[in-house]
């Protein structure tokens, strides 16, 4: 699944709680309008662990809780073989504790399910940066930024009308001005 366009945190908490109960197993990774990544990691349906840019489990819990709007994607990839984290509660008290009522999910799952398929279909690639370029530059950005690379590619290309550009806003989101510069060094052999 690409990466959808912006939704409200709500949304996000029903696919959530929606995946939960189809005992799914991988990583609800998303990004915040202010470009901050976050992931959700379950394994059969169990949240396992939460992060949100620099916190973890409940403390990322209370930021996520103000969050207005995200993008996100869906990843099945294999999660590590990891405990769930002592500091984390059940499903239920966890989906409550995001703002999720008992009966939410229910009232809400057909209007959930027709945002979702419009989310799908009116997701776009920019034609301006070859698909080649693309895989290259994603590529590249993997080894500064790990996995969640391919959510922020995606929103970068989505925005950046051009190469310079692209390459520029990639190069924001690395942390360690040494690292974004090396970043901006490598991208210049592609």
């Amino acid at each position: 699944m690409q990466i959808s366009d912006f939704v409200s945190v709500d949304f996000l908490i029903q696919k959530l709680a929606k995946i939960c109960q189809e005992a799914y197993t991988g990583c609800l990774y998303f990004v915040s309008s202010e470009n901050r990544v976050g992931k959700f990691s379950l394994r059969q349906g169990e949240i396992v662990s939460i992060k949100y840019y620099l916190d973890s489990d409940k403390d990322a819990i209370r930021v996520i809780q103000q969050l207005d709007k995200v993008k996100y994607r869906l990843s099945d990839q294999s999660i590590p073989d990891i405990s769930k984290s002592a500091s984390l509660p059940n499903n239920e008290v966890i989906l409550k504790m995001l703002g999720l009522e008992d009966n939410s999910l229910a009232s809400h799952h057909d209007q959930f399910q027709t945002d979702l398929l419009t989310n799908e279909q009116t997701i776009t690639n920019s034609q301006a940066i070859s698909a080649v370029m693309k895989a290259k530059l994603q590529e590249e950005f993997i080894s500064f930024v790990g996995p969640i690379a391919s959510i922020i590619c995606q929103q970068v290309f989505e925005e950046s009308g051009d190469l310079a550009t692209a390459i520029e806003k990639l190069a924001s989101h690395i942390s360690d001005p040494e690292e974004a510069g090396a970043f901006l060094q490598a991208t210049k052999k592609l």
